[in-house]
């Protein structure tokens, strides 16, 4: 060491015993952390010289040696013949290749954690041989012998994160098919519709109006026609059309309507008359023209055979592209049926399933009408599918999902919405508790709620067991149909004047859509649209509740 000090003595001849030694007798030189789900990682990258266990052909784990090569990432690994030092084998392998197993930890590892099926780090624990106490003992059982060290770090388990609306859409939104970055695309229509752009139209169509005035042309006409038509779409006072494709009972309508934008018509596509007369009652109290899509093509009853009862209004299988010609519309939405895709149907059959042409249809006629109108917002409900369903829905929709949990509020609905729009950065519209909904719809005091969350309604009855108890009489109650249409983000008047039958109302509720997520949406095209109802709709639910108490007596 050149004459230097007995320490750096004492450190090179310590560093070439180390070299002399069998590498079976060395010490394994990378630390590790096992996590609370069993994952190993290492604490920094592999380097030359490093002792790690290297699991050959014939399944043993002898100690081996790493030799970094000329490419980075890339390692030859050297190990013992027998006892001694001689090299036996040398093979070339990539560092992400030695798996945990191949690179166990210098400590006692914990009990190999059972696999998460969500997890796909999970490692998989190395083969048991505690059955068999003659069998060699592998390094696995040799470490698992020894005394923990402080290296061990258990990490604890953290807490699931929620993504709110607005980030999952801000990721998901650069991967989209419809545009490069969906932000972008909506950024530019919030331009198109502002009052700069409305003032710089007027002023382009002042100049062509002398030039057309001076000389007449073809195009100086057509760009005027243009121009007029834009000013009108844009018109501070004009009320927006909307789309509904598989509309339901209308949550889309109603969620519009409740961040305050003025509707002036509407176009249901829906097979089911009971839905339709839901939204058409709603429509008519607040003074909005709406109309159930009319396939012009679908083949008279006369034509259809006995045996295949089809409804024809409202049917997006019978749909064409005539059916939408020259239909300008503002907002759209397609909220097809679930029933294909749930998790919990045993039955389901995605995208072959018998009656999954809707969905194909909904996706045509969603571009058949961004064709008529670049400028189109649209919407895009279902339930949260498996892996494969997930990705095909989303090239068919072409907008990238997000996921509503159950984090918040009463309701456990988790839904996949893929959207246009950039959601709100705020809280759902919901209820805290279930205790809440009951104390705003009935009195404080008067129920006492039995469950802190309601499950996901479906659309076959009333959901079972009871979940409130009645302070006078001390009876315990089913959920009432009032309190699902609060869970859900309606009014609960919303089937007053309906005329509809108890199992009628629960099944449109149990395969609507939650109002108070879908506003989350909607509320940014207030940017877009400026024409307002001026109604106050906090005032006409809690108008809705007060008569509710009224009739039953609280």
């Amino acid at each position: 060491d050149k004459g230097g000090t007995d320490e750096a003595t004492r450190k090179v001849n310590e560093a070439y015993e180390d070299l002399m030694k069998p590498i079976c007798e060395r010490e394994v030189s990378v630390p590790y952390v096992i996590s609370h789900k069993g994952r190993i990682s290492m604490s920094r990258e592999l380097a030359d010289g490093d002792v790690v266990f290297w699991k050959t052909r014939d399944g043993e784990y002898p100690k081996a040696v790493v030799c970094q090569g000329e490419i980075s990432n890339i390692f030859d690994i050297i190990i013992d013949e027998g006892d001694g030092a001689a090299l036996r084998e040398k093979c070339k392998v990539k560092g992400g290749d030695l798996t945990p197993v191949q690179l166990q930890p210098t400590v006692s590892p914990s009990p190999s954690p059972s696999r998460d099926d969500g997890d796909d780090d999970a490692f998989t624990p190395p083969p048991d041989t505690s059955d068999d106490e003659a069998a060699p003992t592998s390094p696995e059982r040799q470490l698992a012998k020894r005394p923990a060290e402080d290296s061990l770090v258990t990490l604890p388990k953290r807490s699931k994160q929620r993504r709110s609306l607005r980030d999952q859409w801000d990721d998901n939104s650069r991967q989209s098919l419809l545009c490069p970055d969906l932000h972008n695309r909506f950024e530019g229509i919030v331009a198109a519709a502002s009052d700069a752009s409305r003032d710089d139209l007027k002023d382009e169509k002042r100049l062509l109006s002398v030039a057309h005035a001076a000389c007449p042309k073809r195009w100086t006409s057509e760009r005027l026609k243009i121009i007029d038509e834009r000013l009108e779409r844009i018109h501070s006072d004009r009320g927006i059309d909307v789309l509904l494709l598989c509309g339901g009972m209308g949550a889309c309508v109603v969620a519009i309507y409740n961040v305050g934008i003025k509707i002036n018509s509407v176009t249901n596509w829906e097979i089911d008359p009971e839905a339709r007369m839901v939204l058409e009652n709603f429509c008519k109290k607040q003074g909005i023209a709406i109309e159930t899509g009319q396939p012009i093509s679908a083949p008279p009853a006369v034509e259809r055979p006995p045996s295949r009862n089809l409804a024809v209004a409202g049917n997006v299988d019978f749909a064409i592209a005539e059916d939408l010609a020259g239909k300008k519309y503002d907002v759209a939405s397609a909220t097809c049926s679930c029933v294909h895709f749930s998790l919990v149907n045993a039955n389901r059959g995605g995208f072959n399933a018998k009656g999954a042409k809707q969905y194909f249809s909904a996706a045509a006629m969603l571009s058949y009408a961004e064709k008529e109108n670049e400028d189109l917002n649209y919407l895009v409900e279902n339930v949260i599918m498996d892996e494969d369903d997930t990705e095909k829905y989303n090239k068919l929709f072409r907008v990238p999902h997000v996921r509503t949990t159950d984090g918040t509020g009463p309701n456990s609905r988790p839904r996949s919405i893929r959207s246009t729009m950039r959601p709100v950065q705020e809280k759902p519209r919901c209820f805290d508790t279930f205790q809440e909904l009951l104390d705003k719809l009935y009195g404080e005091g008067k129920y006492f709620a039995l469950v802190s969350k309601i499950d996901c309604l479906k659309a076959s009855a009333r959901p079972p067991g009871a979940v409130k108890r009645c302070r006078a009489t001390g009876d315990e109650e089913e959920l009432a149909i009032e309190e699902a249409l609060l869970l859900m983000g309606f009014p609960v008047d919303w089937f007053e004047g309906c005329d509809l039958e108890e199992d009628a109302m629960w099944r449109l509720v149990g395969n609507s859509c939650n109002v108070g997520d879908l506003e989350q949406f909607y509320k940014s095209l207030l940017r877009v649209h400026k024409a307002r109802h001026g109604r106050d709709v906090a005032a006409e639910r809690e108008e809705a509740i007060q008569a509710f108490r009224a009739k039953r007596g609280f």
